[in-house]
């Protein structure tokens, strides 16, 4: 075998690279098959529908929280619900701190939804047009 041309990395065709000492070719394939699956999440993570989505449920989920947190700062009035046993006092508490839950969590996903859906908008229209920005005066 000929001595390898100094600072010249070597060619390989693609898929039949040499493998790490130990590995056999079952290992490879192996390899080439996460790495396809690695590559769709990539692809599914870097599109807007994706991020829209994430951000909208992350957000839902955070707003949530926030109005538990937050109900467990309110206090109870008595003298309101006098009326209600202990099992009907409880079950009221539990629907009003739903509704909050579910209404702050609406807000907070719509926010989240909409800043990660319009700001990766602006994102890809930008690149595309810096890139026409760049070629198109010289084109002329």
């Amino acid at each position: 075998m000929a001595t390898p041309t100094p600072l010249v990395a070597p060619i390989f065709p693609a898929g039949k690279e040499p493998l790490p000492p130990g590995w056999t070719e079952e290992d490879r394939a192996n390899m080439m098959q996460a790495k396809k699956y690695q590559d769709w999440m990539q692809m599914g993570m870097e599109s807007c529908v994706a991020k829209t989505v994430i951000a909208g449920a992350g957000g839902f989920a955070i707003g949530g929280f926030f109005s538990l947190m937050s109900a467990s700062f309110a206090y109870e009035d008595p003298l309101m619900r006098q009326t209600l046993n202990t099992r009907q006092k409880a079950s009221e508490i539990f629907k009003e701190m739903g509704r909050g839950m579910w209404k702050s969590g609406k807000g907070f996903g719509k926010v989240g939804a909409l800043f990660a859906g319009i700001e990766c908008v602006i994102e890809s229209v930008s690149g595309s047009f810096s890139l026409h920005v760049l070629i198109l005066p010289h084109l002329l």
